[in-house]
């Protein structure tokens, strides 16, 4: 699978989720889930980019959408009646991601307003269902914030977008460990650029 590092087995991975939900058998979702990881780990990186201006954590969203592996292979019939499991799971993310931006923006818009009306929250869904889907739109956010950020930041979203590990990311920057000076250098990148997509996005809210 694009974007992966090592052999992704997309029709192993395809006949694991269909066992399980066949079965139930615990053995089957843990390697099942370890295979999935590396995509959920990718996936979550890359949305956390686009939504962490809501108040919405790495952590959390790793930790929905491992639960959306869960509940996607419950339901998985295998390839030969629906998408590929890959393709079915993100199509389930999709869903959990605009539900949990629907719940921050709602707490957000309470403590401004006493309701939000249904017409806000589905606009706001379909404006962001559009930001996380459409990656034209993440990429000129990218390239917006590269040409306006210090270089060192722009060089580290460059890379978190590209999926690299903190580890990697520590070798580009000239170090064999992720050390707290690192550590706190790609912090600040990330809370810059949440703050920049926070300011563009509140321009077309």
């Amino acid at each position: 699978m694009k974007g992966l590092t090592g052999k992704f087995d997309v029709d192993e991975v395809d006949k694991l989720a269909a066992l399980y939900a066949q079965t139930l058998d615990t053995g089957t979702f843990e390697e099942l889930y370890k295979r999935m990881y590396p995509v959920v780990r990718m996936d979550a990186r890359r949305h956390f980019l686009n939504v962490g201006g809501f108040g919405i954590t790495y952590e959390d969203l790793e930790s929905h959408l491992l639960q959306t592996v869960y509940e996607a292979a419950l339901r998985y019939k295998g390839p030969h009646t629906q998408e590929h499991f890959t393709t079915t799971y993100r199509g389930k993310a999709k869903q959990v991601l605009i539900d949990l931006i629907r719940e921050k923006k709602a707490k957000k818009r309470g403590r401004e307003f006493t309701t939000v009306t249904l017409l806000e929250t589905k606009n706001m869904a379909y404006w962001i269902e559009d930001i996380i889907i459409n990656r034209l739109e993440a990429k000129k956010m990218l390239e917006g914030f590269v040409t306006k950020a210090p270089k060192q930041y722009g060089n580290i979203i460059g890379l978190i977008v590209n999926g690299y590990s903190n580890k990697e990311i520590a070798r580009v920057m000239g170090d064999d460990h992720y050390s707290p000076k690192i550590r706190k250098t790609v912090s600040r990148a990330k809370k810059t650029y949440r703050q920049y997509c926070e300011t563009e996005l509140s321009k077309v809210c």
